[in-house]
């Protein structure tokens, strides 16, 4: 017998749940992007499991710890519970080719705009690649959504300044999460359910 397999949103956290800023690893820096809570319960309602997958250069970098992120996460997770919204998991990268810190020096699998953290949070929460998306802020989002094979990448234009000369080839670009939880509400047919 097959095991049942689950479609998924897959998304960056810096600049699409939260507001952009340098960093990002400390409680009081952590801003919601207005209309977060919103788009994730529509997510939730539609079917989706909601995975988080962020490049965190901080780290490999020497800017802080992965115990300073995970505290983090726990905060922001706190207040998707809170608000009943299930977001499944969150995995991070922690390396970066240039890093300070010489165990996270490597150009891996794992950083987007490669899909090993998709690859990985599909096989671990039975997701169907073929049926999911991608909501980043970064072409590396964008691409990370490309490269794995997933229905869709779309671009947000709320966290990092978009260079207009790559925009010209991506199909979706919205302005922040809440109106790619519309763009998806409304495109959401038989082949994603």
């Amino acid at each position: 017998m097959s095991k049942k397999l689950f479609k998924a949103i897959f998304l960056d956290r810096d600049g699409v749940i939260n507001k952009e800023k340098k960093y990002v690893c400390k409680i009081r820096d952590f801003e919601l992007i207005p209309g977060v809570f919103e788009a994730l319960r529509k997510f939730n309602k539609l079917g989706y499991k909601l995975i988080i997958i962020t490049n965190q250069a901080g780290i490999a970098r020497g800017f802080y710890k992965e115990k300073d992120l995970e505290k983090l996460h726990e905060y922001m997770l706190s207040i998707f519970i809170l608000k009943q919204i299930r977001v499944d998991a969150v995995y991070f990268c922690p390396h970066h080719p240039e890093a300070k810190i010489k165990i996270y020096k490597t150009n891996c699998n794992c950083r987007k705009p490669n899909p090993g953290l998709i690859f990985k949070a599909a096989a671990e929460h039975s997701i169907d690649l073929k049926r999911s998306i991608m909501i980043g802020d970064k072409i590396s989002d964008y691409y990370a959504g490309i490269n794995a094979g997933l229905s869709m990448s779309i671009l947000v234009k709320s966290g990092h300044k978009l260079n207009s000369k790559y925009l010209k080839d991506l199909k979706y670009i919205t302005n922040d999460l809440l109106s790619s939880s519309k763009l998806i509400e409304k495109i959401d047919s038989d082949y994603l359910k």
